[in-house]
C-alpha cells in the first residue's frame, strides 16, 4: 500500500489555477460519496479513467491487497453491491492533496455507514477507511487513475427499529381535559378528547396520520414538544387570569387553529 502523504507547504503563493485544481479534486472525492449513497453507478464510473485500478485492503496493516480490479468496466459490479444495503452514508473527513502538474495524489479519511435490514434485525456497520488516490487531469477534468481503499477498523451495531410512542388513552384524555379546563369549556366532552365544535385535539389528529408512516419516531417526538409548549401556554394563561368562555369562533376555536398551524410548521 502506497503512502502518498507529503509535507504540505505554505499557501501564500498559491495560484488561482492551483486553488481551482484543489477545489476540483475535493469535489471529485465528494462526488464519489454522493453517487455511492444514491446508487448512481454511472455517476461513479464517470469519475475514473478508462484504465483505472481499484485496490482494496481489508486490513490496512496487511500490505497484501484483498481484491484488485483493473479497468473502469470492472468497477460496475463492485459499485452495484451497495444495493444490498437498505441505506449507506459515506462521510468524508479530512483530505490531503499534493499537486504535480497534471498529476496529483490525495489521502482522504471516510466513515462509511451501511444499514442492513432483514425480517429479524437491523444492523449498522461502520467502516473507517482511507482513500489513497492517484489522479490525472485530462481535457481539463480531474479523474481517478488509481484508488486504494484501506480499511482501518470496523464496528457492527445491532439496532432496534424505532417505534412511534403514543400516549395511553388515559393520558390523552388528561391532556385534553387540562386544555379544555383552561378555556373553561363547559361543553367539551373530555372523555373522548373531542371538542364541542367537532375539531378535537389537533395534535392527536396529526398523530393518527403520522403514526403509520413515521418509522423513526422523530416527528412524534416533535409533536410531544409542541404539546408540552401548548400545555405550558395554557398554564401561563390561567396564571394571568385570562379566562374566557369557549364560544364558536372565539378564542377557543382560534386556539385549535393556532395549534394546527404550529404542527404544520414543525412538519415542514
Amino acid at each position: 500500500m502506497v503512502n502518498v502523504i507529503r509535507q504540505r507547504r505554505d499557501h501564500v503563493d498559491l495560484s488561482v489555477l492551483e486553488a481551482a485544481d484543489r477545489l476540483a479534486i475535493r469535489e471529485l472525492i465528494d462526488a464519489y460519496a454522493f453517487c455511492a449513497d444514491r446508487r448512481d453507478v454511472a455517476g461513479q464510473l464517470a469519475l475514473f479513467t478508462e484504465d483505472t485500478e481499484l485496490v482494496v485492503f481489508a486490513d490496512s496493516r496487511n500490505p497484501e491487497p484483498t481484491r484488485r480490479f483493473r479497468g473502469r468496466a470492472a468497477l460496475a459490479p463492485v459499485f452495484d453491491e451497495l444495493k444490498n444495503y437498505r441505506a449507506t452514508m459515506h462521510f468524508n473527513g479530512q483530505s490531503t492533496t499534493t499537486l504535480d502538474g497534471l498529476r496529483a495524489s490525495a489521502v482522504t479519511d471516510c466513515l462509511v455507514h451501511e444499514l442492513s435490514v432483514d425480517e429479524t434485525a437491523h444492523t449498522l456497520m461502520i467502516v473507517a477507511i482511507r482513500y489513497l488516490d492517484s489522479l490525472v487531469k485530462k481535457d481539463g477534468k480531474w479523474l481517478i487513475r488509481q484508488r486504494q481503499v484501506a480499511v482501518d477498523w470496523t464496528e457492527t451495531r445491532a439496532l432496534q427499529p424505532a417505534k412511534p410512542s403514543i400516549a395511553p388513552d388515559h393520558q390523552v384524555r388528561h391532556r385534553a381535559e387540562k386544555r379544555c379546563s383552561g378555556l373553561e369549556n363547559e361543553s367539551c366532552k373530555c372523555g373522548s378528547a373531542q371538542a364541542v365544535d367537532g375539531v378535537g385535539d389537533p395534535l392527536l389528529q396529526v398523530e393518527a396520520l403520522v403514526e403509520p408512516a413515521d418509522h423513526r419516531g422523530m416527528i412524534l417526538g416533535d409533536l410531544d414538544v409542541a404539546r408540552y409548549a401548548l400545555d405550558e401556554s395554557d398554564d401561563l394563561r390561567r396564571q394571568q387570569g385570562n379566562r374566557r368562555r369557549h364560544r364558536p369562533g372565539d378564542d377557543g376555536e382560534h386556539h385549535h387553529h393556532l395549534s394546527v398551524s404550529r404542527v404544520a410548521w414543525i412538519l415542514g
